[in-house]
C-alpha cells in the first residue's frame, strides 16, 4: 500500500476497506500444506524396537520421515535399521502456506467480491486502478 494512504488505517472505513482486502488475497490465493520443523527445537530421542520402520516410528512420535533421515545420516538407507538403534529427530508441523496466486484481475476480484450483484463493479475497479497507477 503507498505510504500516503496509510495514515488513518485507525478509522473503521479503512478497517472495512483493510479486510475486504485481505479477504479477496485469500480468495485468490492458491494453498497447499507443507510439512516443517516445528518452533520447538527440542532434539528427541527414540529407540528402535522389534518390528519398527521408518514409518512406524516417525507416525508415532509426531515426525517425518525426512526429518529422521536429515538428522540421522548414518541411516539413509531405512535397511540399516537395527533394534535398540538410538535415533534423533525433532517434532514436525504442518503449515498451510501460499503456494501460487489464481488470475488475480478486476474481472477475478469482481467476481469474488460483487455480493451485491453491481454490474458496475469490474467497471469501479478499473477506474481505482487507473487512479492507483497515476499516483505511482
Amino acid at each position: 500500500m503507498p505510504e500516503k494512504y496509510r495514515t488513518n488505517l485507525d478509522t473503521g472505513t479503512h478497517n472495512i476497506h483493510l479486510a475486504r482486502y485481505c479477504l479477496s488475497t485469500k480468495k485468490l490465493a492458491k494453498f497447499d500444506f507443507k510439512l516443517i520443523l516445528d518452533p520447538d527445537s527440542t532434539i528427541y530421542f527414540v529407540e528402535v524396537k522389534p518390528g519398527n520402520s521408518l514409518d512406524k516410528i516417525a507416525k508415532a512420535n509426531n515426525t517425518a520421515i525426512e526429518i529422521l533421515q536429515n538428522m540421522n545420516p548414518e541411516m539413509v538407507n531405512p535397511l540399516n535399521l537395527k533394534i535398540d538403534m538410538k535415533l534423533k529427530y525433532r517434532k514436525r508441523a504442518i503449515k498451510r502456506v501460499i503456494t501460487g496466486w489464481k488470475d488475480i484481475s478486476t474481472i477475478s476480484i469482481a467476481k469474488n467480491n460483487n455480493g451485491n450483484g453491481d454490474p458496475t463493479y469490474c467497471a469501479r475497479l478499473n477506474y481505482v486502478l487507473q487512479l492507483l497507477r497515476k499516483d505511482k
